[in-house]
């Protein structure tokens, strides 16, 4: 939370601009996300918090979910709500642009996230398969 009191002050008051952008927006959900992602792998730890981390890893990845939401549908340049049209606009250059950095940026970090997390890799594979277990015989494919 104090990280995104401070993004959220630096944003408003050192560049003069609106924490309400696609890509103020994400800045807020990034530390939520990262919070998210270490309890996960925290998770993997095993101990006697291993119900508290699973708790928080799920709250902050929702908080982190609900702003990336609004950033993606709610605050998009391209079809979004816009408060204020100065600050709906995209700015920087291609490719390195507010584009980039509210959108690229998270995807990476949850592309990344994805492969290197062993405690999210059985769940992604139990809800891929419909929660179904599979059998270790080779000929019940055929």
């Amino acid at each position: 939370m104090l990280a995104d009191i401070v993004i959220g002050r630096a944003v408003s008051d050192g560049m003069g601009l609106n924490p309400t952008t696609h890509w103020g927006m994400t800045l807020l959900a990034m530390p939520w996300l990262g919070m998210s992602l270490v309890q996960a792998w925290r998770v993997g730890l095993k101990g006697p918090l291993t119900l508290l981390r699973r708790w928080l890893s799920g709250l902050a990845g929702l908080v982190a979910g609900l702003m990336l939401a609004v950033a993606v549908f709610l605050l998009n340049p391209l079809g979004g709500l816009s408060f204020d049209e100065a600050d709906s606009l995209v700015r920087g250059p291609p490719l390195i642009d507010t584009l980039a950095l509210a959108y690229l940026v998270p995807g990476i970090v949850m592309l990344v996230a994805s492969l290197r997390l062993r405690t999210l890799r059985p769940f992604a594979r139990r809800r891929q398969d419909g929660g179904r277990r599979r059998s270790r015989d080779p000929r019940d494919g055929l």
